[in-house]
């Protein structure tokens, strides 16, 4: 994967500067550099919104995962990277404040890491074969390591797509933690003391999902790399319907669920029928979104472009992350100049609806308003 493939050639580098250019639908595109953009328009206006950068935090290194709290208004990150401290970080956006709490050392580098704040207040995060709880009040840090060998999984679980991790976790309308595994055909349902309260067996149709929600006791699994229709199930397993198009993610708000797949971002209900909210091509492993009441938030990574879609399903305002200047080795052996586009690992909306995001290239958490 490409994220890969940056993580091996940026280790070790210094955090680039960000610029941001701006992308007005009806008035071609205007670049800006950070800092030097025009104020914010207010919600509402009229015409296409220009994309403002609000603040910028340096990071630690490469962030895959970002949640929103909105009891603490708060954003949720971890930063894991073997052979560097591993902690999950708050950042509480009314002081701007970041505070942390360690985790263990990992050999891993956070690329499939999930970050989720349970109905509790604590927060829970997927790394490599571990889950780990981390309560934020008393400090308290669980972990549990999954074995490799599951007696749920595929017969072909360690040879194609070789695996078992954790792949996405959510909570059940008890409270409980839903931890779906990779190549397993089951849910494994945890306390908060992470043992082993049962399993959800996963309808047929489903192995392994990339990602859960659970609204109102209704379940939605998305497939590995979106490469098949949601499956919506009961917290008992009860197949309840599937989606008419392939979903890669799903987010809830409001208590309204959103898939994004190849199709665009489409509105699904509890009874698994789909509308179609924005048609756009999305889905790929490396897109994200994010949703509120008043719209969603769209990164494409093929085209390096964030876009606000409104409850109508337009496109009302966006930007196109910068290209910067760099140097690469050329199949002869020669160094030549090179552009190399921001990337976002990970997107998030506060309770606003402005927009927040991670550049894994500039190693930064950026907060934009669209």
């Amino acid at each position: 994967m490409n994220k890969l493939k940056h993580i091996a050639r940026r280790i070790g580098a210094a955090p680039l500067g960000l610029a941001l250019v701006v992308v007005l639908a009806a008035a071609g595109i205007l670049a800006f550099r950070a800092g030097m953009l025009p104020g914010p328009l207010a919600r509402g206006h009229a015409g296409p919104r220009v994309a403002v950068q609000l603040s910028s935090t340096d990071l630690p290194g490469p962030v895959y995962d970002l949640t929103f709290d909105q009891a603490r208004d708060s954003l949720w990150y971890a930063f894991m990277m073997s052979g560097e401290p591993a902690a999950l970080y708050r950042y509480d956006i009314a002081s701007g404040k970041t505070s942390h709490w360690s985790l263990p050392s990992t050999d891993d580098n956070g690329f499939l890491s999930r970050v989720v704040v349970a109905p509790d207040g604590s927060v829970w995060l997927t790394e490599n074969y571990t889950v780990v709880r981390v309560d934020p009040v008393s400090g308290s840090v669980l972990t549990r390591k999954f074995a490799l060998v599951d007696p749920d999984a595929t017969a072909t679980a360690l040879s194609v797509s070789p695996g078992t991790w954790p792949s996405a976790i959510t909570f059940d309308s008890a409270g409980k933690a839903l931890v779906a595994r990779h190549n397993v055909k089951s849910l494994v349902r945890l306390d908060s003391s992470l043992a082993e309260v049962n399993r959800v067996q996963l309808p047929a149709s489903m192995v392994g999902p990339d990602d859960l929600v659970d609204s109102n006791g209704v379940i939605y699994a998305a497939p590995y790399l979106g490469a098949g229709p949601g499956v919506l199930f009961s917290e008992q397993g009860v197949l309840i319907g599937q989606t008419s198009q392939p979903v890669s993610r799903f987010a809830v708000s409001g208590g309204a669920v959103v898939a994004m797949g190849d199709a665009g971002l489409s509105r699904v209900g509890s009874n698994a029928v789909s509308t179609s909210w924005h048609a756009a091509g999305a889905g790929a492993p490396e897109d994200r979104f994010a949703v509120t009441t008043g719209g969603a938030a769209l990164y494409l990574d093929s085209r390096g472009t964030i876009q606000w879609i409104s409850p109508a399903g337009g496109v009302e305002g966006g930007l196109s992350l910068a290209a910067v200047p760099i140097q690469v080795v050329n199949p002869l052996g020669k160094t030549v100049d090179a552009f190399e586009r921001h990337q976002v690992g990970a997107i998030a909306t506060d309770g606003t609806g402005s927009v927040w995001y991670v550049d894994i290239t500039a190693y930064q958490l950026v907060h934009i308003s669209l």
